[in-house]
């Protein structure tokens, strides 16, 4: 995913959620990325730009890398996929402030030259 956040706001704002399953927000408190599966991870450091994020779900195991550079690493949970919510919570809160260039959504994990070499692809698309 290549997106962005922007405007200060006293919530998370929230890039997907999938009603119980996977979810990836930048934290407003925190200031930090945070994904979900049944397991949290935050940590690294959010920001308002446009950025390259590619989150992986893969069983327990999860990571979140931006703008090519591993962020998060750990138990995310095993939460499956139950439908996509683009750009908000399931209850309407939680609204992303920001854009979204482009999504692309794999049923199954890449391998790590698959990864590679679509990172490079968007990174080189958007400039990033």
């Amino acid at each position: 995913m290549v997106a962005s956040t922007a405007g200060s706001t006293t919530e998370d704002r929230k890039f997907f959620d999938a009603a119980a399953g996977p979810q990836m927000a930048h934290q407003e408190s925190g200031g930090q990325w945070w994904v979900y599966a049944g397991g949290f991870l935050s940590g690294g450091v959010a920001n308002d730009n446009i950025n390259q994020h590619t989150i992986v779900f893969n069983g327990a195991g999860g990571s979140l890398r931006v703008n090519r550079a591993a962020v998060l690493a750990g138990n995310t949970g095993a939460n499956g996929q139950q439908g996509f919510i683009l750009g908000r919570n399931q209850g309407f809160l939680e609204p992303l402030v920001g854009d979204v260039a482009e999504i692309l959504l794999y049923n199954a994990a890449l391998s790590t030259t698959d990864r590679d070499a679509i990172e490079s692809y968007l990174a080189t698309k958007y400039g990033l």
